[in-house]
């Protein structure tokens, strides 16, 4: 978990953004989620990239932004995918972030 502040925002397609982001407390991790609420409606983004720059971290996130400049200056905190999480996003994550637990036990030999 990480908490930063946004610097800046890019939209890069229909389902791809950029956030520069600052005062990085924790570590950022890729496939972490980080909510933002906004004017009562929910928006995620699920981090695939962080690549430090001199003065900030530049995320890519998968996620519609609405506009470039959207949510500069919130300071928001990043958390894990949960397992409804994977599946709800399953469809723009890519494979490495989809497998993994789904928090329901199996059994050797026999399947759910």
């Amino acid at each position: 978990m990480a908490s930063f502040t946004i610097v800046a925002s890019r939209r890069l397609g229909l389902e791809t953004c950029e956030f520069d982001v600052s005062s990085v407390v924790g570590e950022l991790a890729v496939g972490e989620l980080f909510p933002i609420v906004e004017r009562g409606s929910l928006c995620e983004f699920i981090i695939l990239s962080a690549q430090p720059q001199q003065g900030f971290t530049t995320l890519g996130c998968v996620t519609w932004l609405t506009q470039c400049g959207a949510f500069v200056g919130y300071t928001v905190t990043t958390r894990k995918l949960s397992a409804v999480d994977k599946k709800r996003y399953a469809k723009v994550l890519p494979p490495g972030l989809t497998n993994g637990s789904t928090g329901r036990a199996r059994k050797a030999g026999h399947a759910i």
